[in-house]
C-alpha cells in the first residue's frame, strides 16, 4: 500500500512569505512490506494510517472476534476464535503474548521518499487504576537502496481491580537494501513483558450477587473485591536476532509496454536466487511468589517453598536456513516459483534441578536440555497477476530429535470480475505432524512437576472465503481435525486427548451503508465436537453502528457504538504459576452484550478518539461481565488515544 502526502517546509503550511523561495512540492511516497521468516520472500502490506474503529486499537476484547484476558491492556490473552489460536511457539510462554510481542512475522520493512515517524497514545483512569502505552516508529531511506528505522511500545496499566499491574516494554530496529542483484533484510528486536498476578477475584458474587456477599451492599467497588493472589509476578523476556540475505542470478532485457518493446528501458529479470536465513531467539521466564495465597489450597502442591519462592526456566534457539530458487515468471513457460532449501535447528533448554532446590548444594542450579533438527522443505508459488495466485510449502523433520514433524501450509487466491462486480475467493489449507512442545513434556517448578511423553499432535485444516468488494459482504467456512491435541486440563497439568477433535466455523460479514450512516456487522459460528477437550463458544458476534460526517472537508468525525457478544460455554480460565490458559467445566460465562461508545477525529495527520467502555454496564439487569472465571473485564470507564504522523 502506498501513502501519498503533500509537504512544504515542517510545517506543513503552502503558504509563503515574502523572501522565500518557491519550494516545489514534494510527493510523499511510502510503501511497506513483510517478509516471510523462512525464505525472505515479500508480501505487500498495509500503513496503520487509517482513523476508523482507531478506538479498538486500546481495547483487549479483539475485533471482530472476541478474547478471553486476565485484566487491563499488556495481561495475558487468548483468542476464542480457533483459526486465530496460534500454534504453541518452542517457547511456550510467549504463546499469552502473541499480540504484544515483536517478531519476525510482524515486522514491517520500508522504501519512503521522506523520513516518516509516527507516535501513538492510549490512555484512561487515573493514577491508581490507569493505563498509558507510548508507541513510537520512525523510517527513513538513504539513497533508493538502503531504509532503516525503529519501533519503540510501552504499556503501564495499573489495572482496575488489585494486584493486576502490567508492565511491558518492547523495540525494534529494523532495515533493509535491496537491489536488483542482491537484498537483505535484518531486525532486532527486544520484548520485556511483567505481571503482577492476582488469581482472580475470591469470588465472582462480588459482581453477580453482591448481597450474597454482603446483605447492606448492592455492589463493591473494584478495589473493594479481594483477589487470589497477593505480589506474585510473571516476568517473560524475549531477544530476536534475524537477517535474511538472497542474491539473484538474472539477466537484462527491455521493458514491454502495451506489446511495445521500448528499446531505451531496460529490467532485470531474476532467474536463479540463492537464500540464507540466519534466525536466533533468546528466552526467560520468571515465575515470583513474595506471598503465599491467601487460602493455601489455591496451589495443590508446594514442592520446594510454601511462603516464598522464584521459579524460572531459559530457552534460545537458533536455526539458519540455505535454499536456492528458480524465479517465476523470467520466461513464458516458467508461471511460478520453485524452492528448495535445508534448515538447521538448534534448541537449548534449562529447567530448575530439584536436586538443588531441595538443599543438595553440589547439585548444579539447571538441567540443560538440547535438541537438534535437520529439516528439509520445498516451495512452489505464483505472485504474479490476480486471477490465480498461489503459495504452497512444505517442511519435513528428517534427522535428529524431531525427525518425522511435517508442516505443510498453503494459499489460494483469485480475483475475477462477474456481472460487473469484483469478487475474490480465498482458500487455504494446513496439514501438521508435530512433536509435542518441550515443555509440554518435562517442567519443574515449586506449584508444578510434569514428566510426559505424548505423542504426535496432528492437525489438518481447511478454510476458505468468497466475497465482493463492492457489497462489502464475505462469507468464510473451515474445518479443522486435531489428533492427540494437548491441553491444560482443570488441575492446570498438560493432558493429549487420545482421540480426535473437530470444529466447524463459518463467518458471515457484511457491512451496509445508508449515506452517512453505517452498520458493520460480523457473524461467527463454530462448533467443537468436544467442549471438554476444546472449549468454544458456539457464537460470537461483532457489530458496529456509526455515523461519518466532516467539517470543512478537514475534520473527519466517526461517531458510534459497537457491540460484543459470546454464547455461553465452559471457557477456559487462568493459571498464574504457569501463565497458561487452562480447561474448566464449573463455571459458565458469556451471554454479556459487552458496548462501547465512542467517537474518532481524523485531522489531516492526526487522529484521535474519546470511547466510553462497557457503557451498558447494569442497564440489563445482572451485571455478568466476566471474560473469563474468576476475571472480570473493567466496568463502565473512559478512554481516550492519540496518534500523530510526522512526514519530515
Amino acid at each position: 500500500m502506498s501513502v501519498y502526502a503533500q509537504t512544504s517546509g515542517a510545517s506543513g503550511n503552502n503558504k509563503s512569505e515574502p523572501g522565500d523561495e518557491q519550494m516545489p512540492e514534494v510527493p510523499m511516497k511510502i510503501s511497506a512490506w513483510k517478509i516471510n521468516p523462512l525464505l525472505g520472500e515479500v508480501s505487500r502490506s498495509a500503513m496503520d494510517t487509517l482513523s476508523r474503529n482507531f478506538q479498538n486499537q486500546t481495547v483487549m476484547d479483539g475485533e471482530p472476534y472476541s478474547r478471553i484476558y486476565t485484566g487491563p491492556m499488556g495481561s495475558p490473552y487468548m483468542s476464542r476464535y480457533i483459526f486465530d489460536q496460534p500454534i504453541a511457539p518452542s517457547f511456550l510462554f510467549l504463546q499469552p503474548f502473541e499480540g504484544y510481542t515483536y517478531n519476525v512475522q510482524n515486522t514491517k520493512f520500508y522504501d519512503t521518499t521522506v523520513p516518516f515517524s509516527n507516535l501513538t497514545y492510549f490512555g484512561s483512569g487515573n493514577r491508581q487504576n490507569g493505563e498509558d502505552r507510548f508507541k513510537a516508529f520512525f523510517t527513513i531511506n538513504r539513497g533508493k537502496k538502503l531504509n532503516f528505522g525503529g519501533d519503540f511500545d510501552m504499556i503501564y496499566a495499573r489495572g482496575i481491580y488489585n494486584n493486576q499491574t502490567a508492565k511491558q516494554t518492547h523495540y525494534r530496529l529494523f532495515g533493509s537494501y535491496v537491489t536488483d542483484h542482491y537484498s537483505i533484510h535484518a531486525a532486532v528486536m527486544g520484548n520485556a513483558m511483567s505481571n503482577k498476578e492476582n488469581g482472580g477475584i475470591v469470588d465472582d458474587r462480588y459482581i453477580t450477587d453482591p448481597t450474597a456477599i454482603d446483605a447492606k451492599k448492592k455492589s463493591f467497588k473494584p478495589r473493594d473485591i479481594p483477589t487470589n493472589l497477593n505480589d506474585n509476578f510473571n516476568r517473560v523476556i524475549s531477544d530476536n536476532y534475524f537477517f535474511t540475505q538472497r542474491y539473484n542470478l538474472g539477466f537484462e532485457r527491455n521493458v514491454v509496454v502495451d506489446s511495445v518493446e521500448l528499446k531505451d528501458s531496460v529490467e532485470f529479470v531474476p532467474v536463479t536466487s540463492f537464500i540464507h536465513t540466519f534466525d536466533f531467539q533468546k528466552n526467560f521466564k520468571r515465575y515470583v511468589m513474595d506471598s503465599p495465597p491467601a487460602d493455601s489450597s489455591f496451589f495443590e502442591n508446594y514442592y520446594f517453598d510454601k511462603n516464598k519462592f522464584r521459579d524460572h526456566t531459559r530457552n534460545w534457539k537458533l536455526s539458519n536456513t540455505l535454499g536456492i530458487s528458480l524465479r517465476e515468471g523470467f520466461n513464458r513457460f516458467m508461471k511460478f516459483g520453485l524452492t528448495g532449501y535445508a534448515q538447521f535447528v538448534s534448541e537449548r533448554y534449562e529447567l530448575m534441578n530439584p536436586l538443588h532446590f531441595m538443599g543438595m548444594a553440589t547439585a548444579p542450579e539447571m538441567n540443560k536440555y538440547t535438541e537438534n533438527t535437520l529439516y528439509v522443505g520445498g516451495q512452489l508459488l505464483k505472485t504474479q497477476g490476480s486471477a490465480f495466485t498461489f503459495d504452497i510449502n512444505g517442511r519435513f523433520g528428517v534427522v535428529g530429535h524431531n525427525a518425522g514433524d511435517i508442516d505443510v501450509q498453503g494459499n489460494i487466491n483469485s480475483m475475477f470480475r462477474l456481472f460487473k462486480k469484483d469478487f475474490y475467493v480465498n482458500a487455504q489449507g494446513m496439514f501438521l505432524n508435530k512433536a509435542p512442545n518441550f515443555y509440554y513434556d518435562r517442567w519443574i517448578s515449586n506449584n508444578f512437576i510434569w514428566d510426559n511423553n505424548f505423542k504426535f499432535e496432528q492437525r489438518f485444516r481447511a478454510l476458505g472465503e468468497i466475497g465482493v468488494k463492492q457489497w462489502d459482504f464475505s462469507l468464510k467456512a473451515g474445518f479443522e481435525n486435531i489428533t492427540n491435541h494437548i491441553y491444560f486440563n482443570e488441575k492446570s497439568l498438560p493432558v493429549q486427548d487420545e482421540g480426535g477433535v473437530q470444529v466447524f466455523t463459518a463467518s458471515l460479514m457484511k457491512n451496509f451503508a445508508f449515506g452517512p450512516f453505517h452498520l458493520d456487522n460480523d457473524i461467527t459460528y463454530q462448533k467443537s465436537s468436544n467442549q471438554k477437550v476444546l472449549p468454544l463458544p458456539d457464537l460470537m458476534l461483532y457489530h458496529n453502528m456509526y455515523f461519518n460526517t466532516a467539517i470543512a472537508r478537514v475534520l473527519k468525525i466517526q461517531i458510534g457504538v459497537d457491540l460484543r457478544y459470546w454464547s455461553k460455554y465452559y471457557g477456559q480460565t487462568y493459571q498464574p504459576a504457569t501463565n497458561m490458559f487452562v480447561n474448566q467445566q464449573n463455571i459458565e460465562i458469556g451471554n454479556y452484550p459487552l458496548m462501547n461508545v465512542y467517537v474518532n477525529f481524523n485531522l489531516k495527520k492526526a487522529r484521535f478518539f474519546v470511547m466510553m467502555y462497557n457503557v451498558n454496564q447494569g442497564l440489563f439487569g445482572g451485571d455478568e461481565y466476566f471474560s473469563m472465571p474468576g476475571y472480570p473485564i473493567a466496568p463502565r470507564s473512559f478512554k481516550f488515544g492519540l496518534s500523530w504522523n510526522f512526514l519530515n
